[in-house]
């Protein structure tokens, strides 16, 4: 567990770095079918402001899963897909 944790944080430290200035984008397509820990890296990530997020979701699908949480939570705008 503790692995999997520094893991995370020298992983959203590594997004967070300059990038000449510029904000990174992280783009999350199918965020319902993320597994628990991109979910996380993505929340961590758009939570300490390491990048702006951009989650895609399908039209009018239900939407299960932890990643959906990017969006709920206001963390991601969601990108309805067809």
């Amino acid at each position: 567990m503790d692995d999997r944790v520094d893991l995370l944080r020298r992983s959203v430290a590594a997004l967070a770095e300059p990038h000449d200035g510029r904000r990174l984008l992280l783009f999350v397509e199918d965020a319902h079918l993320l597994d628990d820990a991109s979910a996380t890296l993505g929340h961590q990530v758009a939570a300490t402001g390491a990048a702006v997020v951009r989650a895609t979701g399908r039209t009018g699908e239900p939407a299960p899963g932890p990643g959906v949480g990017l969006w709920q939570d206001g963390l991601a705008a969601r990108v309805d897909t067809g």
